[in-house]
This record gives structure tokens, C-alpha cells and sequence, in this order.
């Protein structure tokens, strides 16, 4: 009857893809979130870590254990994105 039928399926169907949209959109901020804060954490975690045992190490020498903190920071967030980044994939 001059396409009406096929209208309204049309028109009763749109909400649901906009709303499959905004749920997909949705699941991507929130993963590429916690993708970015597992890595800040857990590089951090790691940098504490190493600023224990360097200052346990080199008793006498800040500038060496601020070196080896964030030096074991950044490797491990490069090493954690990177391993992260493969599972997202």
C-alpha cells in the first residue's frame, strides 16, 4: 500500500541502529580509557618499585635513583602499551 509498510519498519528500526551507535562509541572511549590508565598505573607501580631498590642500591646518589625510576617507568608503559595494544587488536 504504497510503500507505508516499509516506512514504518524503517522508521521503527532507526532507533535501534543510532542507539547500537552510541553504544559502540560508547565502548570505545571507555576501553582506549582504560587502556590509558592501565598503562599510567602500572608503569607507576613499576617506577616505585625500582625507586626502592635503586635508593636501597646507590644509598648516596638521588640523581641515579631518580635516573632508574623513570627510566623503569617508561619502559614498562612502553612495554605495557605495547602488549595491551596487541590484545585490543
Amino acid at each position: 500500500m504504497l510503500g507505508i509498510v516499509d516506512l514504518f519498519d524503517a522508521v521503527r528500526d532507526r532507533p535501534g541502529m543510532v542507539s547500537f551507535a552510541l553504544t559502540t562509541s560508547y565502548q570505545r572511549r571507555t576501553t582506549a580509557l582504560q587502556f590509558g590508565l592501565t598503562v599510567v598505573f602500572g608503569a607507576t607501580e613499576i617506577g616505585f618499585i625500582a625507586a626502592s631498590i635503586a635508593t636501597w642500591h646507590y644509598s648516596s646518589g638521588l640523581g641515579v635513583v631518580l635516573g632508574w625510576t623513570l627510566g623503569a617507568s617508561l619502559a614498562s608503559g612502553g612495554v605495557l602499551a605495547a602488549l595491551l595494544r596487541d590484545k585490543l587488536r
